[in-house]
């Protein structure tokens, strides 16, 4: 099976840092509160997850616990099912 199209899967991107939290990003444009000083993180959940999970939420929470870091959570919950191989 071929994967399904970007408008299908409508893939999420949720922005968060120390002083942003939980805010719905696109890859058009990069939001005036992103600091592109410092590092960015990516969180992508697996094969039948969604970005809701709660692993997710706990490595995003350490990760700008620990560091001072921009973190994207990407959720592709719309393409990530069965048929395993079309994932």
């Amino acid at each position: 099976f071929l994967p399904e199209t970007p408008e299908k899967i409508n893939t999420k991107f949720f922005y968060y840092s120390r002083k942003v939290q939980n805010v719905s990003i696109t890859v058009d444009s990069i939001p005036d509160y992103f600091d592109s000083s410092l590092q960015t993180k990516f969180i992508i959940h697996g094969f039948r997850q969604n970005s809701g999970r709660k692993w997710v939420y706990d490595m995003m929470g350490e990760f700008i616990r620990v560091f001072d870091v921009n973190v994207i959570v990407v959720d592709w919950s719309n393409g990530n099912g069965f048929p395993y191989g079309q994932a």
